[in-house]
């Protein structure tokens, strides 16, 4: 008996780790082994952190040739008309017989799906990255610089590949460097709302020192350059900030998604939905599907709720929204607070 499910990704990290989840996700309902990606093939020398062989890809392709295939795409996806991938997984093992044959494998590709559906993976991915080389060593160093006590805020400033913006607007710009004075109103927005010493500021980026140095001037920025190999420490350590601004990459995303942060993002990027609501093109490149019926009844279901947002945004020079600053203050609150019964050994009783 042989049940494989095999994903292919892209280049990026993040865009290896959607079908990884996904294959994860399909393999768990299916009793079949799931692949990893063939990390000895990417440009990037993944396959440093995660101690695969140099010819896994090999493997992979033997796979496909040897044990009869076939592909789970978006297509699939879409026709079943799940949004949670473990249900659309259920289904499609159903329309396909795969519960009652005993060799097939199943090839998962592409973004599409995104992350709602991926939530029964989290747990897994976690495990699998914080085992890679050189993560936790590089984890527990950044913490030797962090305040407990304080607000822990990610900053992950995408360069290097992303092209930089000679346009007026950035609106519908994917692969695009954003301002860097973005990022530094940011910076000094937070210091002057709750005082320079009551945050700890992460930056993570592929930038120079020199293009970054309008950030590193502020002496509670913690840039992690100096560790080696610091591209999944640097995700798992934004993942645990209390608030995360991002870059429009998947790289962000999946810290946000990872640690289920607050985020904030640069507004003229996205494109205004409603009179409360902005989305942004990147949208297509994950099939996020944000003008789709079924999104708009879940927005609607939310806004019933008084579901509190989790993400915001904010353009270069202007304010930061007062409901995540005071959730934020909620936060620095909890943070100062010495007395409880993991610390001290006390509880209240109100």
């Amino acid at each position: 008996m042989i049940k494989i499910v095999r994903p292919h990704g892209g280049y990026g990290l993040g865009n290896e780790l959607i079908p990884w989840a996904k294959a994860w996700i399909f393999a768990q309902e299916a009793s079949a082994m799931c692949m990893p990606p063939a990390w000895g093939s990417n440009p990037r020398e993944y396959w440093r952190y995660f101690k695969s062989p140099r010819w896994d890809s090999l493997v992979h392709r033997a796979v496909s040739k040897v044990v009869p295939t076939i592909s789970f795409a978006q297509s699939d996806f879409d026709a079943i008309g799940l949004t949670d991938f473990r249900e659309a997984s259920r289904r499609f093992i159903e329309l396909h017989n795969l519960d009652i044959k005993s060799f097939w494998n199943v090839e998962i590709t592409g973004l599409w799906g995104a992350f709602e559906g991926l939530r029964p993976s989290r747990s897994f991915l976690l495990s699998r990255l914080l085992s890679t080389t050189h993560t936790i060593q590089n984890i527990y160093r950044i913490k030797q610089n962090i305040d407990n006590q304080k607000l822990f805020v990610g900053l992950h400033v995408r360069m290097g590949d992303f092209s930089k913006s000679n346009l007026y607007s950035y609106q519908s710009s994917v692969n695009m460097s954003w301002p860097i004075e973005w990022w530094v109103n940011i910076i000094e927005r937070l210091n002057n709302c709750f005082g320079a010493s009551n945050i700890n500021f992460l930056l993570a980026s592929n930038g120079s020192l020199n293009e970054l140095s309008p950030l590193l001037s502020h002496d509670n920025v913690l840039f992690t350059s100096s560790l080696p190999y610091s591209d999944i420490s640097d995700l798992l350590t934004l993942s645990e900030c209390d608030l995360i601004c991002g870059s429009l990459s998947s790289f962000s995303m999946w810290a946000i998604f990872l640690g289920n942060a607050f985020s904030l993002w640069f507004d003229e990027n996205f494109e205004r939905i409603d009179s409360t609501t902005l989305a942004s093109h990147f949208h297509s490149l994950l099939e996020l599907g944000v003008s789709s019926p079924h999104a708009l009844e879940q927005d609607a279901h939310q806004k019933k709720d008084n579901a509190y947002p989790k993400s915001f945004a904010c353009g270069v020079g202007g304010p930061i929204s007062d409901k995540l600053l005071n959730r934020l203050h909620v936060i620095l609150e909890e943070r100062k607070t010495r007395y409880d019964f993991i610390r001290e050994g006390r509880i209240y009783i109100d």
